[in-house]
């Protein structure tokens, strides 16, 4: 987890990509993350259970319940 929050993070930023996600398996969690002067900061997130709706694609979402069912 710590690469993709940190590594990932730093190196995604260094290439300005505007959005990225983090899909946490073990604690069954999706968070969001918008770049912001050069870093990222936690935009939303959901849980098993909760519906996750990405700022970067207004009409989707994703029923976490079906993603671990």
């Amino acid at each position: 987890m710590r690469n993709d929050r940190v590594t990932k993070a730093a190196l995604y930023a260094r290439f300005r990509v505007p959005h990225y996600w983090v899909l946490d398996p073990l604690g069954r969690r999706l968070d969001e993350y918008v770049l912001a002067n050069m870093a990222y900061v936690p935009r939303g997130s959901a849980t098993h259970g909760e519906r996750f709706h990405p700022i970067l694609f207004a009409d989707l979402t994703i029923d976490l319940a079906q993603v671990w069912f």
